[in-house]
């Protein structure tokens, strides 16, 4: 999608770079070539292009990141598949001066990693430190806060906030709503919400029951696994909208099994059946 992006280029933006695919400028090449058709490109633009090209070549997405607005970050997905981490986090006492992360998951597409409050969670940002691309679903107002504050974990170079993706691609709705929509299925925590999981952390400190947080570790997991199938459907949705649809789109992987089990009789207990 790189080669066909002009709005990271000065004097162009999304409208106008839209303006060009339609008139059959669609890659780097071809708007070399229209330059002295167009007064408002800048008289740089072949050492923007060059730089440009470059910047692929490295492999550098960062060179795009700070050039494109954040609602374009998608364009990079593709360029990051092999240092992409999807994670999601619980808490509990949410915005009381007692408040904490409980749990952590994280998905690369290839390994699943979960953290736990009180045994490991500290390693989560020796682990995030090690991916380009960070993708979340309300990351930005939740998530991320949250590790900050709790971890003192610094601002990831390159993030995607899958919710606020979605609400500019003109769909509505939270995780478990596009899920649904997505047709991703939640197996026996098909009704467990974000308060249920408050619920298996406080019964786990009460009783320590190990399958309480057995089961409070899948729900968070299968948050962050269905990130990755969310994140090529806003992809590809976005793709849809731009003249290169087909020869872009991405297949979806097949999503690994979620390692930890929800223990169907303590859902049972919580009203989730």
């Amino acid at each position: 999608m790189l080669i066909h992006t002009f709005s990271h280029l000065r004097g162009i933006g999304i409208k106008r770079e839209a303006a060009l695919w339609n008139s059959g400028v669609l890659t780097w090449d071809d708007l070399l070539g229209k330059a002295p058709c167009y007064p408002f490109i800048s008289h740089t633009l072949a050492d923007q292009i060059a730089d440009s090209r470059l910047a692929l070549e490295r492999h550098d997405v960062v060179y795009f990141a700070r050039r494109l607005p954040l609602s374009e970050y998608w364009r990079l997905f593709p360029y990051c598949h092999d240092s992409v981490v999807y994670m999601d986090i619980e808490c509990d006492h949410v915005g009381q001066p007692h408040e904490l992360i409980t749990t952590v998951a994280l998905f690369d597409g290839r390994q699943i990693i979960s953290y736990v409050n009180g045994i490991d969670l500290p390693k989560v940002v020796a682990t995030l430190s090690r991916y380009r691309l960070w993708i979340t679903f309300n990351g930005a107002q939740f998530d991320l806060p949250k590790l900050r504050r709790h971890c003192r974990l610094s601002a990831p170079a390159l993030h995607i906030d899958l919710k606020k993706l979605f609400h500019h691609l003109g769909v509505q709705g939270g995780l478990k709503k596009l899920e649904t929509q997505f047709g991703l299925d939640r197996g026996p925590l098909t009704g467990a919400d974000g308060y249920a999981a408050v619920r298996l952390w406080r019964r786990f400190q009460l009783t320590q029951c190990g399958k309480s947080l057995e089961t409070l570790r899948a729900y968070n997991v299968i948050d962050a696994l269905h990130l990755e199938r969310l994140m090529i459907a806003a992809y590809n949705l976005a793709v849809e909208q731009t003249p290169f649809s087909e020869q872009l789109k991405i297949a979806y992987p097949t999503t690994p099994a979620n390692p930890f089990t929800a223990d169907r009789d303590i859902l049972a207990a919580l009203g989730i059946d």
